[in-house]
């Protein structure tokens, strides 16, 4: 029986197996994955070398297939979620993305792409997690030209989006509302018609 036999096994009876029995096991499982450590890194290598083929070809779902294949065959394969994780994001299922990108960190927390990703596929939805990633990225390559372009680029987003968020703010505040009400409260149409006119004239 060769190691993914024995984790197959493992995995489709966890529910029945002790804990002590699954301990045992899964230590067994690691000494078999250590004798037969380069040949899974070789297939898994293999596979991610077709997947980036498929890409290349355009052909996303075969890519997301192979670079599967390939995170089955070797999961500490570190630079395959990486990989799978753009696929993902390619494919608008950003949330699969963001989850490969979290597994890949908790293997090579040092391999910058997963923070580019991240910091990618969150500025869909959450620029203030965008800039954390890139910042975290940065962190561990704080020379990346990449990661510093976008982490100034979310920056100077996030504080145009303060400000106008502030503004906003001040207009509806009652202070400002009541200023208003009182100077307009006895003008006229013309007035306010010549104020608007005199406030944006016609080029």
């Amino acid at each position: 029986m060769n190691y993914q036999a024995v984790k197959d096994f493992i995995a489709q009876r966890r529910a029945v197996i002790s804990e002590e029995d699954h301990s045992t096991l899964v230590a067994i499982l690691d000494r078999m994955a250590e004798k037969e450590r380069p040949q899974l890194v070789e297939e898994s290598n293999r596979l991610k070398v077709l997947g980036n083929s498929a890409y290349e070809r355009g052909n996303l779902e075969e890519a997301l297939a192979l670079y599967t294949q390939a995170i089955e065959a070797y999961p500490l394969n570190a630079p395959v979620y990486s990989n799978r994780a753009l696929i993902y994001s390619k494919l608008n299922r950003d949330s699969e993305g963001i989850a490969d990108c979290l597994a890949g960190i908790k293997i090579d927390p040092d391999f910058t792409k997963f923070y580019v990703r991240l910091g990618t596929m969150y500025l869909k939805t959450d620029r203030k997690k965008a800039s954390h990633y890139f910042k975290e990225g940065l962190a561990r390559d704080p020379d990346n030209e990449y990661l510093q372009s976008l982490a100034k680029s979310t920056e100077e987003e996030e504080d145009k989006s303060s400000v106008m968020s502030n503004l906003a703010q001040y207009l509806q505040s009652d202070s400002v509302q009541n200023a208003v009400k009182d100077f307009m409260k006895d003008k006229s149409a013309a007035d306010i018609a010549d104020m608007f006119r005199s406030a944006f004239p016609k080029s």
